[in-house]
Parts: C-alpha cells; structure tokens; sequence
C-alpha cells in the first residue's frame, strides 16, 4: 500500500479504512492515521476515535499526535498489532507497504484471524 496518511479504522458500507481494525463498534470508522513526516524522518499517527488508542499500553486521547516508534504495539477496542514502519523509499514519498512483512500486511493478517475467531465462536 503505497499512500501518503493511511487511516486504521471500522469499515462499514459508508466507510471503507485503509487498515480495518474490526467490527468493534468502540473504534471509530476513522479511528487513527499514520503517515510518514519528512521534517521529523519519523512515523506519525493522528488519533481521531472517541476511545483513543492505547500505544505500548498507555493511552493516546483523541485529538493527539504522537510519533511512532519502530516495533510498537497498537490496540483499540478488540484490535491489537505491532506497528512495523520502514524508512521512506524515495524523497518525498513514503512506504507503508504490504511487502517486506511490513505492519500493514501484519494488520490485515491479524484482522483476519480476529473474524475468523469470531465466526468461530
């Protein structure tokens, strides 16, 4: 997925996130943004849900930036994933990719055995 802010979030029929996070209705359909800084050469997230999400277990409220460390963990309502962040590829453009065992193909994969369990139950 090559994007310059990709939005973690609930999809609905309305709403369609970059990154799905679930069906749990505590995370919001646009729930967070991650996006690459070239001023700071780091990751950013943009947390836009109601119940905030929980950064390496501490909580990050709604309406908060923060930057993004390598290997952290990020979970809201029933979601839980390791943000993996690569390097830009090229200047002024980022990589948020699916290659590589990148985070987002991470969060998919586990959104997927996450529905799995679901119907399971």
């Amino acid at each position: 997925m090559r994007k310059e802010i990709v939005v973690l979030g609930r999809s609905s029929q309305k709403f369609c996130a970059d990154v799905p996070m679930g069906p749990d209705t505590h995370i919001s359909r646009k729930h967070a943004s991650v996006y690459y800084s070239e001023k700071s050469g780091r990751f950013k997230m943009k947390v836009y849900g109601q119940n905030g999400i929980h950064v390496n277990d501490k909580l990050v409220p709604v309406g908060s930036s923060i930057d993004l460390d390598n290997k952290v963990t990020l979970r809201a309502g029933n979601f839980t994933c390791i943000f993996e962040g690569s390097p830009p590829a090229e200047r002024n453009k980022y990589v948020a990719s699916e290659s590589s065992e990148s985070c987002f193909s991470k969060l998919v994969e586990k959104y997927s055995e996450d529905e799995r369990l679901l119907a399971e139950t």
